[in-house]
C-alpha cells in the first residue's frame, strides 16, 4: 500500500462516518441526551463537532 491508498481508505472512513452521524441527528435529533460537556450524543459517538469530524 501506497500513501495515496491510505489517504484513499482515510477519506472513505469519514465520509461512512459522516453519513452515520448524519442519521443519529436525524434519528434522535441534536439535543438527544446532551453530556455535561454540551455535546449531544451523536457528536460524542461519532467524534462530530462543530459539523468537523474529529476522528
Amino acid at each position: 500500500m501506497g500513501v495515496n491508498d491510505l489517504i484513499k481508505i482515510i477519506n472513505e472512513d469519514g465520509v461512512k462516518t459522516k453519513e452515520k452521524f448524519y442519521k443519529c441527528n436525524s434519528r434522535y435529533g441534536k439535543g438527544y441526551q446532551l453530556q455535561e460537556e454540551g455535546y449531544s450524543y451523536c457528536e460524542i459517538k461519532y467524534a462530530m463537532y462543530f459539523g468537523k469530524l474529529h476522528k
